[in-house]
């Protein structure tokens, strides 16, 4: 797998910008240890909240025919938004 970095410069030369790959890599094998996964099999994803990975899931997740998607009806409008247009 293979990360992009943009710094000031475009490069991965300093400090600051190795050490974040670095520890966002380490976080990504810790959740992955964690559910006992294979990196080979599942991608770990960080978003800035909730809302933008429910977005993300909406938007690219290959909802078929005979799918469920269950939503409680109390859900916050965040919550079901992503899915309002979704068409299965």
């Amino acid at each position: 797998m293979r990360y992009f970095c943009i710094a000031r410069t475009g490069h991965l030369r300093c400090c600051s910008s190795k050490l974040s790959l670095k520890c966002a890599d380490e976080a990504r094998q810790a959740v992955l240890t964690y559910f006992n996964v294979s990196p080979s099999e599942y991608t770990v994803i960080f978003t800035a909240n909730a809302s933008a990975a429910l977005k993300l899931v909406a938007e690219s997740f290959p909802f078929a025919g005979g799918s469920n998607l269950i939503i409680g009806a109390d859900s916050h409008n965040s919550v079901r938004n992503p899915f309002r247009y979704l068409v299965i």
